[in-house]
């Protein structure tokens, strides 16, 4: 008997990569109608990131009203694993380039939405997130996450910086003396989809500088979690192949 596997990637908001599985299985049984055919969502990082798995290792998709990427509010969502300690998080469920498109403002778009679900998947008991952070519309290097994690990011006068890039030129300090104990003891494996570095203040204040061939994802918005929590950051696509 014939085999084949079938595990694409989506096709943006239009179809999911099991969609796309199945319009392929359609198209072979036309042919081989007897074939053994497997399907599997695949994604790595970015968008079918919650939905491949889930579909992978069981678990239930939450939707949250969280900030959105210029701010304004959206409906973001995070899946928790069946164990009940693994949590997902999607950086474009909340910052996606889709949601810039009518105000493209790069020195503005913050990522504090996605630091919003990964709190409250900690917050439901998840001891680990998985974080995608590919196809984000954001370049503030995470801090707005980290603002909405209890770190303090503060300019010159002791103050709290702006969210979005804008803020990142009056940094001075990062204090993490108010993060909550729960979320400082959170493993954060980030799934990334592409090869780049940025390395920031957070060399200087909390140690060392931030490897340069590591995947940290094109838009960097992981980079200050590296050095402030206890963070992993590993090919995406290669993750959900494994599960």
């Amino acid at each position: 008997m014939k085999k084949v596997i079938i595990a694409p990637g989506g096709c943006g908001k239009v179809l999911t990569s099991y969609d796309v599985a199945s319009l392929i299985e359609i198209s072979i049984r036309k042919v081989y109608p007897e074939v053994f055919i497997k399907k599997f969502m695949m994604a790595d990082g970015g968008p079918g990131t919650i939905e491949a798995i889930v579909k992978a290792k069981g678990g239930k998709i939450f939707y949250e009203q969280v900030t959105g990427p210029l701010g304004e509010p959206v409906k973001g969502k995070f899946a928790i694993l069946n164990d009940k300690e693994v949590g997902v998080v999607e950086v474009t469920k909340v910052s996606s380039l889709p949601q810039v498109q009518a105000n493209k403002s790069p020195m503005y778009t913050t990522s504090y939405g996605t630091g919003e679900l990964i709190l409250t998947a900690i917050q439901q008991g998840c001891k680990t997130i998985y974080v995608g952070i590919g196809g984000a519309a954001i370049n503030d290097g995470g801090t707005g996450m980290l603002q909405a994690l209890g770190v303090r990011l503060l300019n010159a006068n002791n103050e709290q910086i702006p969210l979005g890039a804008i803020g990142l030129k009056q940094l001075k300090t990062i204090d993490v003396s108010n993060v909550a104990t729960n979320v400082k003891n959170t493993k954060f494996i980030c799934l990334t989809d592409v090869n780049d570095v940025a390395n920031e203040i957070v060399e200087n204040q909390l140690g060392n500088a931030i490897k340069k061939d590591l995947n940290i994802g094109a838009s960097g918005i992981a980079a200050g979690l590296m050095r402030v929590f206890n963070m992993q950051f590993v090919p995406g696509a290669q993750v959900i192949i494994d599960f």
